[in-house]
């Protein structure tokens, strides 16, 4: 039996889709599911019913968050994220990486001082 270090890396197991950025996956996503739920989640653990988010809806908010991010010119730069876990969270890490910025997770529990 051959070593796992000396397999052909020829015969893949499944197929697999390469994406330029998490852009492309959005936009392949929303082009191929378009209303199809994407993400669904409730406002508090209390609630009967959850929100559900369609692909399409996900592609039309995360690209009007991007437009916004890099209209305040933060392209390229480093970007905090700190909050709770949310669709908002969601939506800021998706159109921080998706405009060319790197996200910066922020523990909320992180003392302010701390952060500077």
């Amino acid at each position: 039996m051959k070593s796992l270090k000396n397999r052909k890396k020829d015969y893949a197991l499944y197929s697999s889709v390469r994406y330029d950025d998490i852009r492309d996956m959005l936009d392949v996503a929303a082009d191929k599911y378009g209303d199809k739920t994407a993400v669904s989640y409730r406002n508090s653990p209390k609630d009967k019913d959850s929100v559900k988010v369609s692909f399409e809806e996900m592609r039309k908010s995360v690209a009007a968050l991007a437009t916004e991010l890099i209209a305040a010119d933060l392209r390229g730069k480093k970007v905090g994220i700190i909050g709770e876990n949310s669709i908002g969270w969601i939506y800021s890490y998706f159109a921080v990486t998706s405009m060319g910025a790197i996200a910066v997770q922020i523990e909320k529990e992180y003392p302010a001082p701390d952060m500077a």
